[in-house]
């Protein structure tokens, strides 16, 4: 059925509100559309602003500048992450940024296969509560070392770092902060905060 939809047609649409596995899901490829897969039903985000956008530049550049000269581990704009382990249901999200440590790279295959080590989501007006809440527990739940959470809306930035088994919600040193899961590096707090006070129109 999945594959009749897709070949009939131009509408990339027609997936929205499917029930798939995470292996058809996969198997989809790429689209224009941006999709996830929630308790195994296809979910349609909107298309993001020109701030949103900007802000993902703006913290990845950080982190890829960092790996150009300390080569630990990859990062990764808005790839499918299939979280396997932990919550017993089909999930696959696509988080604004994604980095996995060389220590854990066999993760990397045509998509993320397991929890990555940080991810990084930047709430919009309609993904305050999934953000914060529900993919801040599957997160949780799957292993994620480190989740940012940056919401310009409210010009603000939580970093959750794992401390056993749970998230801790960990207050940065003034205007930067110091990344556990990804040794040496230091978020420049005030580099994207300019992006708050000045959004994209």
């Amino acid at each position: 059925m999945i594959r009749r939809l897709a070949q009939t047609t131009l509408d990339e649409t027609c997936y929205y509100g499917l029930r798939m596995t995470a292996r058809e899901y996969l198997a989809l490829g790429e689209t224009h559309i941006r999709y996830e897969l929630i308790d195994g039903v296809v979910v349609m985000s909107p298309s993001p602003t020109a701030q949103h956008q900007q802000l993902i530049m703006k913290i990845a550049h950080q982190v890829i500048s960092f790996l150009d000269e300390n080569p630990i581990g990859e990062v990764f704009p808005e790839l499918d992450i299939n979280l396997r382990s932990g919550l017993g249901r089909e999930v696959v999200y696509r988080p604004d940024i994604v980095y996995v440590s060389k220590a854990r790279a066999d993760i990397i295959q045509k998509h993320i296969m397991g929890a990555p080590d940080v991810l990084v989501e930047i709430i919009s007006p309609d993904s305050r509560k999934y953000d914060s809440v529900t993919k801040k527990n599957d997160y949780e739940a799957a292993g994620v070392c480190e989740y940012w959470l940056i919401d310009p809306l409210e010009s603000k930035m939580t970093f959750f770092v794992r401390q056993g088994e749970k998230f801790a919600e960990s207050t940065p040193d003034g205007d930067t902060f110091a990344s556990m899961a990804i040794p040496g590096f230091t978020l420049d707090l005030n580099r994207v905060r300019q992006l708050f006070e000045t959004p994209a129109t």
